[in-house]
């Protein structure tokens, strides 16, 4: 059996969480910035005088557009973290269990080295005796 792998593996957890964290405040706060610009346009087109407001409506969309994207990106983001916390706490649930594994082929091989030691010289003993 193989030597396994003694390095634990390195990841912070908690920083993980913390960036979990932060990426979907990033997410809400983008939705609800872009929640309270859109009412506030809604109460401007009322309002509204002036030929600019078919360009004002575009680069609004378009802004619109941008933020959703971004809130996205960082929901995803939030989700590779999540995911990639989850793939060290497995990783590090494998190289332990590897590790007592080993340990027990080890402790396992060292009893039978030493049993058979012992039944040799109980041989050697009783060949000497006769």
């Amino acid at each position: 059996m193989r030597r396994p792998n003694y390095v634990d593996v390195r990841w912070d957890h908690g920083a993980a969480n913390a960036a979990i964290g932060a990426c979907m405040r990033a997410a809400d706060e983008l939705e609800h910035a872009m929640a309270d610009c859109n009412r506030a346009l809604t109460q401007a087109r009322e309002h509204w005088q002036g030929n600019r407001m078919e360009q004002f409506l575009q680069e609004r969309q378009a802004l619109d557009s941008h933020g959703r994207s971004l809130a996205n990106d960082c929901r995803a983001a939030a989700h590779a973290i999540g995911a990639a916390s989850q793939q060290a706490h497995a990783e590090q649930q494998r190289r332990e269990q590897e590790r007592a594994d080993y340990e027990r082929w080890e402790r396992e091989e060292r009893e039978r080295r030493e049993r058979e030691e012992r039944e040799r010289r109980a041989r050697e003993r009783q060949q000497q005796a006769a």
